[in-house]
C-alpha cells in the first residue's frame, strides 16, 4: 500500500475493545489515517493519529546509534510502546534524566528489563 507518511513509533489503538493492538499509525494517499498491525491494517480516530503525525514530525534532526544490543533495543522499544511513547520522546526524557543527576541509564533500561520479565511471567 502507499502511503505519504508512516510514524516510527509503534501506538496501541485508543479504542477500550482494540486494547493491546499496537502499529504503526500511516497517513495513506487519500489522506486518511489507519493503523498498520503486521501486515493488516484497520481504522483509527483521525484527530488521535493527526496529533501523533505532527508530534513525530516535529523532530528537526535525526541521530543514529550504534553500538546497542540488538535484544536490549527491541526490549527499549516494546516498553516504549507499551507506554504509548515515540522512542525518540523516551529517549529524549531518559537523557534529560540522567542530565538531571537521576538515575542512570544503565539503571534505567534495567528497571524497563525487569518490568518487562514481570509482564511476561504474569501473561505466560
Amino acid at each position: 500500500m502507499d502511503h505519504q507518511w508512516r510514524s516510527i513509533g509503534l501506538y496501541e489503538h485508543p479504542a477500550k475493545h482494540q486494547s493491546g493492538t499496537f502499529g504503526n499509525v500511516i497517513l495513506s494517499t487519500a489522506g486518511v489515517y489507519i493503523l498498520r498491525v503486521g501486515s493488516a491494517t484497520m481504522s483509527c480516530p483521525q484527530d488521535w493519529a493527526a496529533k501523533i503525525h505532527k508530534e513525530e514530525s516535529m523532530d528537526k534532526e535525526n541521530l543514529s546509534i550504534r553500538g546497542i544490543n540488538r535484544g536490549l533495543w527491541s526490549h527499549f522499544k516494546a516498553k516504549c510502546a507499551i507506554l504509548g511513547i515515540p522512542v525518540g520522546q523516551r529517549i529524549n526524557q531518559l537523557l534529560m534524566k540522567d542530565l538531571n543527576n537521576e538515575p542512570q541509564i544503565e539503571d534505567i533500561i534495567q528497571a524497563v528489563e525487569d518490568d518487562l520479565l514481570r509482564q511476561a511471567v504474569k501473561e505466560g
